[in-house]
């Protein structure tokens, strides 16, 4: 008997929680009723609790939509006295970035796999105040411009004591600038008085190297100890050597020599390794090895962890001879899977 009063009272409660809980959703009072009903077996009562529950088994997309592509973003600015410069910064990855000078396009490129992107344009500054803006282009053609401008003031030529300012702002706001230049934001991070910064390639496929030094030097670049090209760092130390000269696929050892009055005051060396011209195919899953870089860098800015750096060896095999040992310049394909 007591075992039959018990059975009763167990039914008796949970009616009485589908009663309350039906106000909520009626549905459960279908679903509940169908687990007492003797009709149905375990494969019907798994039927109806799919067809009556409104329980999810995935989160609404509305609780969470995707996060929304970035703007595209200025980071680095330097421009020289004769008007040279590098422009540098972030955007959503595989993007294009176009670069404009006063409303008018200057140049192209492409974010990496890291949405960092760089920029040498090709052609020179000229003296007085002009503003950079920047667009990105995703690859299903959305365009996303940037909020930031630069304003960028060159001073004339015969003015040695003044030297280039870039100042970031922002569009319609009254937030504070950011100076990305002046006569205290250049560096030398070494005792030798000169660095190599960066080395790229340009549309024609000239080698760009450009760097940092003590102000009003002259900068030689050698290649195996013959002199290649020559440059001057301005009143902030950049310097940015275009080289014109033809060079023949192979490695060198690539040296750059700080003079003052005649007198070498600095030097810097770096291994380097000239790409054949029709070998350079600038698409968004190539990186050109910088000084400094190594597969285990590499692979832990690109993938996240640098002992995947045998992807980027498995897929470079034909230029990579020893995975301890490559050179700034050589351009390496990124698979993405």
């Amino acid at each position: 008997m007591k075992v039959k009063y018990l059975i009763i009272f167990f039914i008796l409660s949970v009616l009485v929680a589908v009663t309350i809980f039906s106000s909520v959703n009626p549905n459960i009072v279908d679903t509940v009723y169908s687990i007492f009903s003797k009709k149905n077996d375990n494969v019907n009562v798994i039927d109806n609790i799919n067809k009556n529950s409104e329980l999810r088994s995935e989160p609404s997309k509305d609780l969470f939509p995707e996060a929304p592509n970035e703007k595209p973003k200025f980071d680095i600015v330097r421009v020289t006295s004769e008007g040279s410069s590098v422009i540098a910064g972030t955007a959503p990855k595989s993007s294009s970035i176009k670069v404009y000078q006063d409303n008018k396009f200057i140049g192209e490129t492409k974010a990496n796999e890291n949405g960092e992107w760089v920029l040498i344009p090709k052609n020179e500054f000229k003296e007085g105040n002009i503003e950079l803006t920047i667009e990105s282009i995703l690859e299903d053609g959305t365009k996303l411009k940037s909020d930031e401008i630069v304003i960028i003031s060159i001073p004339k030529k015969d003015n040695k004591k003044v030297e280039p300012i870039a100042v970031l702002s922002k569009k319609n706001t009254l937030s504070p600038s950011k100076i990305l230049q002046n006569q205290n934001s250049i560096v030398i991070d070494n005792k030798k008085n000169i660095v190599i910064d960066i080395i790229d390639y340009d549309d024609d496929g000239n080698i760009i190297i450009s760097g940092r030094s003590l102000p009003d030097l002259q900068i030689n670049i050698y290649l195996d100890k013959k002199i290649i090209d020559k440059a001057n760092s301005d009143d902030s130390g950049i310097w940015i050597s275009n080289i014109k000269k033809q060079i023949n696929p192979g490695n060198y050892e690539l040296t750059v020599e700080a003079v003052k009055d005649g007198k070498a005051i600095g030097l810097a060396t770096t291994p380097f390794t000239r790409i054949d011209k029709k070998d350079l195919k600038f698409i968004k899953d190539n990186i050109i090895v910088q000084p400094g870089n190594s597969l285990w860098r590499i692979a832990r800015r690109v993938y996240g962890s640098g002992f995947r750096y045998t992807i980027i060896f498995e897929a470079n095999k034909n230029i990579i001879e020893n995975p301890d040992l490559i050179f700034p310049g050589q351009v390496f394909k990124l698979p993405k899977n």
